[in-house]
């Protein structure tokens, strides 16, 4: 631990952090708690061993000057918006592959495919980046993301297709988590709300974007370009990134840093990962839920999930995912937090094209344009939320705020009938949109600020990872509800024609999917009770190493 680490926790200690230096630590280790009491008193917490280096590691933080971050963040929003993108786009172009291909039977494995290598990895690549450096990590996401985009445009065969999805899902579940890691290197914690923000808001940006250009290449042009449209814009970032990203070296021979690599934890916790969601994808959807094909994957995935908990615990050198994190409170407020928000955000972002296409019948083009109030509702709150945040140095009560918001609209939403018009629509979504855009970067921020910066790329890729099992679970909850409800009302849940001709009833399905929605930003707001407050600096910690 440097000098200048040091005296900041001795001057902390005190409850009085002064900023000595321009370039000073920006988030010092979570032994500093800074819970702020009702007399004003900082409130001082022991966490365990947080403030241990672990053995090589290097702080990659550096203060960018203001046109190179620029650039950066251009480059990041292109990064996150096509990790995003390839899931909305591709679901428009699923009726077109299984023509194309002659293959139905396989078409959801188009989807799945991605969802899975896309979750599963995204634990990873925070220990990673540690060890092989930011830059290095998101340049190597991307490539197997475009990697695998390249081999879906020219795909032969269904199965190549999918060999392709999946590869690009490895690559997307670094590029989400990196975009994140990277920001907390270049910007302060106090601006970082601003910029996670409008990050933030790609996601819903994508959600419209997604259906209204898929529909186009599916009429005008080929599915092919659907993919192929990756590379350009994969090439802009990823050149912004190699050329105008300098952040401190990690130092090191390539076989130190392997030595350093938890293999064996990767792989449990990969295999695991992939069979529970599986069953879970697959759970009263394709099979029943105590069918032989749910119960044998999730035993594998359990048995899996236990040797990599053993694995952590006992013999990785570096474990992914360490235990002691566990022990700081506002690390696992937000963990739970994130889940029950990417639960939430799925069930918005998920349904309500569903339901105007199946209940209003649009074609996916127009559903994407009335998700536009959504869209902007999260530039909104994201946007505002991270202003807001940056101006006042507290984030707890925007949190708690925005998903009141989001719990009432998607409350709101559960009126929804065959009937609805479009005013009722665009306010409900709006409302459903600054919820989630003010809560969503918001929570990866309560969680940063909570532990020193040697950890913040595994806390900020572990967030990542719980907030995406949030949202398959409460789409795989979804599904159950659609089924059940379709077939107690007589209708087959296998037959698009005849759900089509009754949009009453579907409208039913949805008014459950949104109603059981409503006890994820509950169960959201009741776990960020439990976040800490913490100090928001206004400085980024620059190291004196190398550049790389």
């Amino acid at each position: 631990m440097t000098e200048d680490t040091t005296n900041a926790l001795q001057v902390a200690e005190k409850g009085k952090l002064e900023v000595e230096h321009p370039h000073s630590i920006d988030s010092v280790p979570t032994s500093v708690d800074g819970e702020v009491e009702e007399n004003g008193e900082a409130e001082v917490e022991e966490v365990g061993d947080e403030g241990v280096l672990p053995t090589g590691y290097v702080d990659q933080s550096r203060v960018l000057p203001r046109k190179e971050l620029v650039f950066v963040f251009v480059a990041l929003m292109i990064v996150i918006f096509l990790a995003s993108l390839d899931q909305t786009i591709v679901s428009v172009l699923i009726p077109a592959l299984g023509k194309a291909f002659n293959a139905p039977q396989y078409i959801a494995w188009v989807g799945t495919s991605y969802l899975l290598t896309n979750t599963a990895t995204q634990p990873l690549y925070g220990k990673l980046s540690d060890i092989f450096g930011r830059k290095n990590t998101i340049i190597a996401a991307i490539l197997l993301f475009l990697a695998g985009s390249l081999i879906c445009g020219a795909a032969p065969s269904m199965n190549v297709l999918i060999f392709g999805r999946a590869l690009s899902g490895s690559g997307a579940g670094g590029m989400i988590s990196l975009t994140l890691i990277i920001i907390s290197d270049v910007v302060s914690m106090r601006d970082r709300g601003k910029y996670q923000g409008i990050i933030g808001s790609m996601f819903g940006l994508s959600s419209v974007i997604g259906p209204l250009l898929g529909g186009v290449l599916a009429e005008k042009s080929t599915w092919r370009w659907g993919f192929y449209l990756n590379l350009p814009l994969g090439a802009v970032g990823t050149a912004i990134i190699m050329w105008i990203l300098r952040l401190p070296a990690v130092e090191g021979t390539r076989q130190d840093k392997l030595k350093r690599v938890d293999f064996l934890g990767s792989f449990t916790i990969v295999i695991g990962i992939v069979c529970v969601l599986l069953s879970t994808n697959w759970g009263g959807n394709e099979y029943a839920w105590n069918s032989v094909q749910i119960i044998v994957p999730y035993v594998v995935g359990g048995l899996f999930l236990l040797a990599f908990l053993y694995v952590e615990a006992k013999v990785a050198v570096e474990p992914i995912m360490p235990y002691r994190l566990f022990r700081n409170r506002s690390v696992s407020s937000a963990y739970a937090t994130s889940f029950f928000v990417g639960g939430a955000f799925m069930g918005a972002i998920f349904y309500c094209p569903l339901y105007f296409q199946m209940v209003k019948h649009y074609n996916a083009t127009k559903a994407g344009i009335h998700l536009l109030p959504m869209v902007a509702g999260m530039l909104v709150g994201g946007i505002g939320g991270g202003i807001a945040v940056s101006k006042t140095g507290r984030y707890r009560p925007f949190i708690w705020g925005a998903l009141i918001i989001y719990t009432t609209g998607i409350a709101l939403l559960s009126l929804w009938d065959e009937n609805s018009g479009l005013g009722i629509q665009i306010g409900f979504l709006f409302l459903v949109g600054l919820g989630l855009g003010g809560c969503m970067q918001n929570i990866v921020l309560a969680g940063q600020c909570a532990v020193s910066q040697a950890d913040i790329a595994t806390v900020t890729s572990l967030m990542s990872f719980f907030r995406s099992m949030g949202g398959v679970v409460c789409v795989a909850i979804g599904g159950s509800l659609i089924n059940n409800i379709l077939t107690q009302n007589g209708v087959d849940p296998n037959n698009f024609a005849v759900i089509y001709t009754h949009p009453e009833i579907y409208a039913k399905a949805t008014q459950a999917i949104f109603l059981q929605c409503i006890a994820w930003p509950v169960l959201a707001f009741i776990s960020s009770l439990f976040l800490k407050h913490h100090v928001l600096r206004k400085t980024v910690r620059e190291e004196t190493a190398g550049e790389a």
